[in-house]
């Protein structure tokens, strides 16, 4: 069922097991009772017309299907993917100017099509499967989905589907208002940071990664805003110039007692052992504290979420 159009179809107690539905238009198709198993390719749906709000319902239609199939990684697939149209279609009708929009439209096309190629080199290395004939996996990285890498990860693969061109000049776009645009860029901008972070709740992993980046920028951040002051037995050096001191003569290093004291105060421990040097350097620290707070429960929520699942 290859793009077929299936609008307003009755598809109560049918077996789709190892069906095609890749570019199937299901928008109002009855989903009753169906059975589908991990080899039902659902691919992508609605990529070309711009119709978010189809694209919305049909995935938010397959998440429910996966779901009642126990298909986790197909449920984690179509909420991320449904999440991902509507930051698309926040991005394009946005404040944010079509000159600024459409290279970075170009960046993420280009972004996704080197992910792809990559993730299949890899795992064609892996597999071993085109030592013969290196031009196979080149070629068939092109027709590869998001669907396809999520299979094989228990997190989303990543997400092939090009990006649409903005709608600077589409009915849609000319009718809003000042205000609804506005009101898009600030949804953009939340989707964004929970998408990139988070995985929009579905991904540890990026938790873990997204702390890791939050605790080494502000150990490079610190020397920088004024360095950090060890303090032992009533004598305290401050540290302005990590790259002139020479390591020896500090205890630990210059760059490691930055490092530890960023990820004492992104864990929120508060030793008392090393302490910010100057005004920018606590300003720093209370931001860093602040973002350690909100990481942990985020870290919190998103293994509760998968657990529960």
């Amino acid at each position: 069922m290859d793009k077929a159009n299936l609008e307003r179809a009755n598809f109560t107690r049918a077996n789709l097991f190892d069906a095609d539905l890749t570019g199937t238009a299901l928008y109002g198709a009855v989903l009753d009772n169906v059975k589908v198993n991990t080899n039902t390719e659902f691919g992508d749906h609605y990529p070309d017309d711009g119709d978010v709000e189809k694209a919305a319902w049909t995935l938010s239609q397959i998440e429910d299907l996966a779901r009642q199939n126990a298909l986790h990684g197909q449920v984690r697939s179509a909420f991320t993917k449904r999440k991902d149209r509507r930051r698309n279609h926040y991005w394009q009708n946005s404040k944010i100017p079509g000159w600024i929009r459409r290279p970075v439209h170009r960046l993420k096309a280009t972004g996704n099509q080197a992910t792809t190629w990559l993730v299949s080199r890899l795992r064609s290395w892996v597999n071993e499967d085109t030592e013969d004939d290196p031009d196979t996996e080149a070629d068939a990285s092109d027709d590869a989905t998001s669907a396809d890498l999520d299979e094989s990860s228990d997190e989303p693969g990543p997400d092939v589907t090009p990006v649409a061109e903005p709608l600077s000049n589409s009915d849609e776009s000319n009718d809003l208002t000042n205000w609804e645009r506005w009101m898009n860029t600030g949804k953009w901008a939340w989707l964004a940071i929970t998408g990139s972070t988070t995985r929009y709740s579905e991904s540890p992993r990026r938790v873990v990664v997204t702390s890791l980046v939050v605790v080494l920028v502000a150990a490079v951040l610190y020397p920088l805003l004024g360095g950090v002051a060890i303090t032992t037995e009533g004598t305290q050096l401050t540290l302005f110039e990590p790259l002139g001191t020479p390591l020896d003569q500090l205890p630990g290093g210059t760059w490691l007692a930055n490092f530890y004291f960023s990820l004492v105060t992104f864990t929120t421990l508060g030793y008392g052992d090393i302490q910010p040097a100057s005004a920018p350097a606590q300003l720093l620290a209370g931001i860093e504290s602040f973002l350690g707070a909100a990481l942990m429960a985020l870290l919190v929520a998103v293994l509760a979420r998968r657990i529960t699942r």
